[in-house]
């Protein structure tokens, strides 16, 4: 059994990585946003939301954190260790499979046992095309890259793969890196 971390900035092409691994390697999938909505929509995470934000309205919550690092702050605070939580569970449960956790922003501080991690880079370029094709404003798109750009730096992956070509291309590196493992 392998585990694998698939991580990047916004846009950058951790879904179709992990839809690769899926469908071409037989990766079983988590998907750290998946679990995130599920557990907002469960309300797991309505009283703090309220008591904080005053609303567990996600457009206004957006809005609120897009332009507040200290409420950014409090946003993950009340979110990531219920996530981290669900993902470690939903780990235990699967025996003897292959598992790919996509997860934005992944370092290891967050702590989840996995062989290895992969860091999906594109440019801020590409990143603003595919943000505005998901109807994204220029204003808050370039805010959230922003925010994220230092996360290209600081990550500390195994791996980097530059994502700037297209399906095929970031399938043949996704399998360089799977052979180079084992």
């Amino acid at each position: 059994m392998k585990t694998i971390v698939i991580t990047g900035t916004i846009a950058s092409g951790k879904s179709t990585a992990i839809q690769i691994l899926e469908q071409k390697f037989a990766y079983h999938i988590i998907s750290a946003d998946k679990v995130y909505h599920t557990l907002f929509n469960q309300g797991v995470f309505d009283d703090e939301l309220k008591k904080v934000f005053n609303t567990v309205d996600r457009v206004k919550l957006r809005k609120i954190i897009i332009d507040d690092d200290k409420a950014r702050q409090k946003l993950d605070d009340i979110t990531h260790n219920k996530i981290i939580d669900e993902i470690k569970r939903q780990i235990a449960s699967m025996d003897n499979q292959n598992i790919a956790i996509e997860i934005p922003i992944f370092d290891k501080k967050h702590l989840i046992k996995h062989d290895y991690s992969v860091f999906v880079y594109v440019s801020s370029m590409v990143q603003m095309d595919r943000l505005l094709k998901k109807g994204w404003s220029l204003d808050e798109a370039q805010k959230l890259i922003d925010i994220q750009s230092k996360y290209e730096r600081d990550n500390d992956c195994d791996y980097t793969i530059v994502n700037d070509g297209g399906v095929e291309l970031l399938e043949e590196k996704l399998a360089a890196i799977i052979k180079n493992l084992g």
